[in-house]
């Protein structure tokens, strides 16, 4: 009986570790504003400012892929991601700060200690 419920345990860990992981947002979920201010929906489902150089407009804003992750002071709840987007084709770039409010990791294999290189922020998940 031990020697079937070990390997179950160790895989409920392993799902439970991996299942609450979260990610930068997509390069289609920020939104210019009236005024002139970016935003995209943070990890606390509150909107945050974005910095976008140069300025772009909405179909290129629409279309700024993403690039990389950094965690900063992630050992503690001052922890932030800063996500990184751009479009080769119109110039844009963005990078966006999410503040965590608690300790963060990189979770997977493409986090290389506190940065994260891939075309997807899927790939670049945290817990």
């Amino acid at each position: 009986m031990l020697k079937k419920l070990t390997p179950c345990l160790l895989i409920s860990a392993f799902l439970a570790s991996t299942a609450h992981a979260e990610s930068c947002p997509p390069g289609s979920s920020f939104h210019k504003l009236e005024e002139g201010i970016y935003t995209v929906t943070g990890l606390d489902g509150n909107p945050v400012k974005v910095n976008v150089m140069p300025d772009v407009d909405q179909p290129t804003l629409k279309s700024l892929k993403f690039t990389s992750a950094r965690l900063l002071n992630k050992e503690n709840s001052s922890a932030k991601v800063i996500c990184r987007y751009e479009n080769s084709t119109a110039g844009g770039s963005l990078g966006v700060e999410l503040p965590t409010g608690k300790p963060v990791t990189g979770a997977g294999a493409n986090w290389s200690g506190n940065d994260c290189v891939a075309d997807d922020e899927l790939r670049c998940a945290f817990n």
